[in-house]
């Protein structure tokens, strides 16, 4: 809409009837004939200021603010916009702005020093109340725009700008151009100066849907590592209950849960040699009984101690039951086994800072280096009655079940 001279006898207002009707979510409103009151330089007053419904006014400004585009650096896009509106419409100035509450904000500029001017300034704020294209020939007559600073310094007198909607159809902003004297647009000038205005808003577009979809990589990210970081406490936390599960409380050895495990592990693992050695302290009872169970939970604790100082790395040994304690001993053949038993024996025996002197008996038995033979359980059953024999024959002593049986039934216990 243009905006009419003083000269052809019609007030710096739209229409000789003094009636603007601005049809927009059907509210129809009465804009004030006559001239506008300026406010003495600053620009028109809020009487004068063609004002939005407020609950409009806020979904638009919730828009913009939804763009996140307010005080971002230039790009590339938006001025290569306004420098080809520049160009079509011959103007020296040309300008992206976007209204925001007490101001208008320049996201591109060609022309202009200004990063922003207050709103009440802003020609663009009649821009975006309307869905049209909005021309001011001469802004030094129109009584509406004549006190602003711009135009009352010679610097604007030519406006035209197009809305710039965001993707939720508010206008938040203008395509503008400006010029420092009077003249008129072509109709190919308007319709370009509209297609730019469209363009400037499917980048506003473009950039909300980029942020979004970084947005949500962004979270999904976020969500994968959380989900990462909680599979890997869960698994560290099932790790720490499969060790407490698998560990013996008193002295920090395996129990016999963890034992069977590790069972499994040497069996699957096509050891060269397998020895075990069944382990018992010799009248643990009375140390209860006498003593105290606390001092019989001491005796294990430096039973356990003397037996670890004497094991490898490759060696397993654990708390089996009571006063029970099972060695497995890897790459052993049955005399290396009888060997190390018969050295336990001894370190246990000679133990001179325990806090009650102590023996034990060892039952001593030894798989097939091939792997044939009996399995572990055999093992296991062999050395607990090899165990049995020694305390049978006076404890403090290390008996045998023979080497390399065929069959459980084959071991010769000695």
């Amino acid at each position: 809409m243009n905006a009419g001279p003083e000269d052809l006898g019609l007030p710096c207002l739209e229409g000789a009837e003094g009636w603007s009707r601005l049809r927009e979510d059907g509210v129809e409103r009465k804009q004030e004939q006559g001239e506008a009151r300026g406010a003495g330089g600053t620009g028109l007053n809020a009487e004068a200021r063609l004002q939005l419904p407020g609950e409009r006014e806020e979904r638009r400004l919730a828009a913009l603010y939804e763009l996140a585009v307010l005080d971002t650096e230039e790009e590339q896009k938006y001025d290569d916009l306004t420098r080809l509106a520049s160009f079509i419409c011959d103007a020296p100035m040309s300008l992206i702005s976007l209204v925001d509450r007490e101001r208008q904000w320049f996201k591109s500029r060609q022309g202009m020093d200004l990063a922003e001017t207050p709103r009440s300034e802003a020609i663009c704020d009649y821009t975006v109340q309307q869905a049209e294209l909005f021309i001011v020939e001469d802004a030094a007559l129109d009584a509406r725009f004549r006190e602003m600073p711009l135009v009352r310094s010679g610097v604007i007198r030519f406006y035209a700008g197009t809305p710039i909607l965001s993707p939720d159809g508010h206008s938040v902003g203008s395509l503008c151009v400006l010029d420092s004297v009077p003249r008129q647009l072509s109709e190919q000038q308007k319709n370009a100066l509209q297609v730019l205005g469209r363009q400037a808003g499917a980048y506003l577009l473009i950039s909300t849907q980029v942020r979004a979809l970084l947005k949500s990589a962004e979270e999904r990210r976020l969500v994968e590592q959380e989900l990462r970081r909680s599979k890997e406490q869960l698994e560290e936390a099932n790790r720490r209950l499969m060790e407490l599960a698998s560990t013996d409380a008193l002295t920090g050895l395996a129990n016999r849960r963890g034992m069977e495990a590790r069972m499994r592990q040497k069996e699957s693992g096509g050891e060269p040699a397998l020895s075990m050695l069944m382990i018992d302290v010799d009248h643990f009872k009375r140390v209860n009984d006498l003593l105290s169970h606390e001092t019989g939970d001491l005796v294990l604790q430096r039973v356990a101690a003397l037996l670890r100082s004497c094991t490898r790395e490759t060696d397993t040994l654990c708390r089996y039951g009571g006063e029970e304690f099972v060695l497995l001993l890897p790459g052993a053949d049955h005399e290396a086994a009888l060997q190390r038993a018969e050295r336990l024996r001894q370190a246990v025996e000679l133990d001179v800072d325990g806090v009650a002197a102590v023996t034990v008996s060892i039952g001593v038995a030894t798989a097939q280096p091939d792997g044939r033979g009996v399995g572990l359980p055999g093992l296991l059953a062999a050395a607990d009655k090899a165990l049995y024999l020694a305390k049978a024959q006076g404890r403090n002593c290390v008996r045998s079940a023979g080497p390399y049986p065929e069959r459980e039934s084959d071991f010769t216990f000695e």
